[in-house]
């Protein structure tokens, strides 16, 4: 949706007004709900062109993860005895 800035703002400046006569009048109800609706209005500047920085988009290429080496360091292998067959007595 493409709605100029401007036209944006002369309803802010128009929903501004009855919030200041529902003030005056203590009307909470319509305090909160003309709230609500500048706040919207607030929400559509926002998403708007006018006064907006672009923001260029990061890629970050995936890093292979290091390969764990172990060290066998004071460590001595452990001799497996050869394979013995049941028949062997």
């Amino acid at each position: 949706m493409n709605i100029p800035a401007k036209q944006i703002v002369e309803q802010l400046e128009e929903q501004l007004e009855y919030l200041k006569r529902a003030i005056d009048d203590n009307q909470s109800g319509l305090v909160k709900e003309k709230a609500a609706v500048i706040e919207a209005y607030c929400q559509l500047l926002k998403g708007t062109n006018a006064g907006r920085v672009e923001q260029k988009e990061v890629i970050t290429q995936p890093v292979r993860p290091i390969a764990q080496v172990q060290s066998y360091q004071g460590q001595e292998e452990a001799v497996v005895p050869p394979k013995s067959s049941l028949l062997d007595f």
